[in-house]
């Protein structure tokens, strides 16, 4: 079962922006990287396209922002092998293969620069305060994603690993269906200004809850995924969206069943990781691990607090690109654009 819901195309976390534009977009033949200021319709277009695809009775995969969900940062059309990519700050990106597969599509010739030049050091000033922002945001992350390794240093002590093994190896052999396995990668998480964020319309034909008081859900999908490779079922993994060496979900390719952590209405089944730990072994690291999770605690959300600030700002950037834009002009080559892709 191939994927085709939306995911998120990078992660504010702890090693900072991590662009995953290259993994999603894997399979895609024909890209066009859009190019232009705040406000200047790029997520705009993307959804246009979409919409247009959606009419004619086509899949199309929408790759949000990882600082804003509301916003696009791509657009994908497998069925064409085609896609659309926001290729600014922080996800910036060039042509690769000019012509023959990428183009640059430049809403930025659109812009009054006489307009904007007027506004420039307003423009400097918010847009220097907003980087300093990501960078506090960053800096902060990196401390949280420190202390959630030392828990889980004394978490991983306590688990018990042939169990989670052993269960691992039963769901596999459920779902194996005598392929050749491989790994695709899907974000299916975010952390912005709002805190953590979801891909709701994230592809799957089931969902599987798992459960996990103890932040160790990477243990049981690390098994997991052995365990799929073993049998030569295909993957989907999703990175969690603070550490992205750690995996949040994964979903089994072979009929669309999403295992993920946390409560889900409607869930197929539950994944209890409490039968894989020792509880007695627990105890005896519990007043560490409480005030080693408060630390981490006060720290992401500090980190929160610095990202609504730079989307505050954000916002007031986009204030001063708007007026400046033509968005007649706009429009037509965003219609010339939908034209050449749908044709």
């Amino acid at each position: 079962m191939s994927f085709t819901g939306g995911c998120f195309g990078g992660a504010n976390g702890e090693r900072g922006f991590v662009n995953y534009f290259d993994a999603v977009c894997e399979g895609i033949g024909r890209l066009y990287i859009i190019k232009g200021g705040s406000g200047c319709g790029k997520s705009t277009l993307m959804r246009a396209a979409a919409a247009e695809a959606e009419k004619r009775g086509e899949t199309a995969e929408l790759i949000y922002c990882a600082s804003d969900p509301a916003s696009l940062d791509g657009v994908l059309f497998r069925e064409r092998g085609v896609g659309i990519l926001d290729g600014t700050a922080p996800h910036e990106r060039a042509p690769r293969y000019t012509g023959a597969v990428d183009c640059i599509v430049d809403l930025g010739e659109y812009l009054n620069v006489k307009r904007l030049r007027e506004r420039a050091p307003e423009l400097v000033e918010l847009t220097d305060r907003k980087s300093a922002l990501y960078e506090r945001a960053y800096g902060l992350l990196s401390a949280a994603g420190e202390i959630r390794r030392q828990i889980s240093l004394l978490t991983e002590e306590a688990l018990l690993w042939n169990k989670a093994f052993a269960a691992a190896r039963r769901i596999a052999a459920k779902h194996a269906g005598g392929g050749e396995g491989g790994v695709s990668l899907r974000p299916r998480t975010a952390f912005c200004a709002a805190g953590r964020a979801e891909a709701e319309d994230y592809g799957c034909s089931a969902v599987y809850a798992v459960h996990d008081p103890y932040d160790a859900a990477y243990c049981f999908y690390r098994a997991l995924l052995a365990a799929c490779l073993e049998y030569g079922i295909p993957v989907t993994l999703s990175p969690d969206e603070t550490s992205p060496q750690r995996i949040e979900a994964l979903r089994l390719d072979t009929d669309g069943v999403l295992f993920k952590t946390g409560e889900t209405e409607d869930a197929a089944g539950t994944v209890n990781l409490e039968r894989f730990v020792d509880r007695e072994a627990l105890k005896r690291t519990r007043a560490r691990r409480r005030f080693l999770e408060k630390a981490r605690a006060s720290l992401t959300e500090a980190a929160r607090e610095a990202l609504a600030e730079a989307r505050a700002l954000h916002c007031a950037i986009e204030d001063i690109y708007v007026p400046a834009m033509n968005f007649d002009r706009v429009d037509r080559r965003k219609n010339a654009l939908i034209k050449e892709i749908f044709a």
